[in-house]
């Protein structure tokens, strides 16, 4: 008895689910043709792959068993089952025939074996026919798909990590369990200062799950942060590709599509972390050379340049903080149109010990009666808080008059005077240009609203926080345990925690009141006066961090609200 191949092919894995009966149909067919001819049948089920291409794992068995003569022909139940690819399909023709298999196709009555040369031609026209119908869809439904997506109607892609497409609601919403671990995965680098690769090794070892269900890493951790839609908006559509999905080019503004969503961070916590990535080796994972040598590496900045202040050794061993444009040479700086910058080099145990054992201790109440009781008087929230809410009420008046104006704008030139006859088109035209005008202006204002709403939410935060600092502090006997343990921390532990506790980078500038003649008499006074003025003179912001508290220090709770 002869033996035939059933090739039967399904596009989707829906329908090659239960329910389906593409599957079922093609196979009875085939069934019943070799039943007709007294052929033995050889199914060949290939699952959720396109007829376009040659990669589909069942059909390359299916010609490997044609070259070892394990049948005699191939049956599909239409032609477009075995590919919509005219080279393609040529191709795999060629290949049966070579090792003497016919090809068989039911729908359209086509038998191609070397008696009949007519069904070889028949393939070839269909087969053109088929790859024609194909790429019409793709364009049909590329086309649908793009005026959706523009509309708002659908997304195309993947969002980031956090947000799904609600089909019902036709908008983005929030993952609920992407958007806490998303949380999680702020706060370990934000709060607890720890890599993106620790992170990532925390979740491993917890089976905290992916997207996708494979591993964390530090550079996907790092993909995630990169997101703009974590804070209420992203722009796509920005990138011309190729056929293999490379971006080959910009496309012009018109063409970008914007999204919003309900934000998982503010724009400020959001400018912040990648503050921090920018000034960090840790968006890689990988450590810089100075990163275990220097207490402040990445949180210090100059105050007279804005540049970024970098470690140094020299030769002998000794460690500096130097501004990038007080070291750089002549041809560097003119590049960058700088000047060189004043700021002296600074010894870096003068200044790492000023920030951690002065600045930091006196935070946590080391020396109430000198450091901490004038900082209380310095930083008067609650008149921040007034302001700030004085502000936010300005703000919603002014657009709430704008508004007012643009409704009257528009009904004007929506609902012209009756009496008049001839409106003139140029006063429309006005009427027009000033309603545009009065609608960038006002969501210039709300988008102002937005960020004086963020800073009032930091000012009340930051008052809760002094509050609860200021209640921990008058607990002598637990804060001199907390003292003892802040000096005696490893080398890393104390960098996660004072990078915890900043709040921005230190400032290094010298005293603005000082003529350069003063300062000659300064340095003349020798080195550890010098470093003192500079030190003392840095601005240093700490903000109350309960995670970074508890992580290392063991500060629950309970004995901030004792």
């Amino acid at each position: 008895m002869n033996k035939a191949a059933g090739y039967i092919r399904v596009s989707t894995s829906s329908q090659a689910g239960p329910d389906k009966v593409s599957l079922q149909i093609q196979t009875q067919k085939i069934e019943e043709y070799c039943t007709y001819r007294k052929w033995e049948m050889i199914p060949y089920n290939e699952s959720a792959a396109s007829g376009a291409t040659m990669e589909r794992p069942v059909l390359q068995r299916l010609l490997a068993d044609a070259a070892q003569g394990k049948f005699q022909a191939v049956i599909v139940a239409d032609l477009s089952r075995f590919g919509r690819n005219t080279l393609h399909l040529k191709q795999n023709l060629e290949i049966l025939k070579n090792h003497n298999v016919n090809f068989v196709s039911l729908r359209e009555n086509i038998v191609a074996d070397d008696k009949s040369p007519i069904g070889g031609l028949l393939v070839n026209i269909l087969a053109s026919i088929y790859e024609f119908e194909r790429e019409t869809i793709i364009a049909r439904t590329k086309g649908t798909r793009n005026a959706l997506w523009k509309e708002h109607r659908r997304f195309i892609g993947h969002l980031p990590f956090g947000y799904k497409w609600d089909e019902k609601a036709e908008k983005i919403v929030q993952e609920p369990e992407e958007a806490k671990i998303y949380k999680r995965l702020l706060s370990d680098y934000m709060d607890l200062g720890l890599s993106l690769r620790d992170i990532a090794i925390r979740l491993n070892d917890e089976h905290v799950p992916t997207r996708l269900g494979k591993q964390w890493s530090a550079s996907a951790i790092s993909v995630i942060f990169g997101y703009t839609l974590h804070y209420g908006n992203m722009t796509v559509n920005k990138k011309k590709l190729n056929a293999k999905g490379k971006a080959i080019g910009d496309k012009p503004e018109e063409e970008h599509i914007e999204w919003e969503a309900e934000p998982l961070i503010t724009k400020r916590l959001w400018d912040q972390l990648h503050e921090r990535l920018d000034a960090s080796s840790t968006r890689s994972g990988r450590y810089s050379t100075y990163r275990d040598k220097f207490l402040l590496h990445g949180v210090v900045k100059c105050g007279l340049c804005g540049a970024s202040i970098s470690p140094l050794i020299r030769e002998n061993g000794h460690r500096f903080y130097v501004c990038r444009y007080n070291v750089a040479g002549p041809q560097e700086l003119r590049m960058l149109g700088q000047k060189r910058c004043n700021l002296p080099r600074l010894h870096a145990d003068d200044l790492e010990n000023w920030v951690y054992n002065v600045r930091l201790l006196s935070k946590l109440g080391a020396n109430k009666e000198e450091a901490y009781a004038p900082l209380l008087e310095q930083e008067k929230w609650d008149e921040k808080v007034q302001a700030q809410e004085q502000t936010i009420s300005h703000i919603k008046a002014e657009i709430a008059r704008k508004d007012r104006g643009a409704r009257k704008l528009r009904l004007a030139f929506m609902n012209p005077d009756p009496d008049d006859e001839d409106d003139d088109p140029a006063d429309i035209a006005i009427f027009k240009s000033d309603h545009k005008q009065l609608i960038k202006e006002i969501q210039y204002l709300q988008q102002e609203l937005v960020e004086a709403t963020d800073k009032l939410e930091h000012f009340v935060q930051l008052r809760e926080d002094q509050e609860r600092l200021a209640r921990l502090v008058d607990d002598d006997e637990q804060m001199e345990l907390i003292h003892d343990k802040v000096r005696n921390l490893p080398f890393k532990e104390k960098k996660r925690l004072l990078q915890g506790l900043l709040d921005g980078p230190i400032t290094i500038k010298l005293p603005d009141y000082l003529t350069d003649e003063e300062v000659k008499q300064i340095k003349a006074m020798g080195r550890d006066r010098y470093q003192l003025l500079i030190c003392n003179n840095a601005r240093v912001t700490f903000r109350f961090n309960q995670a970074i508290l508890q992580d290392i220090l063991g500060i629950g709770r309970q004995q901030l609200e004792k």
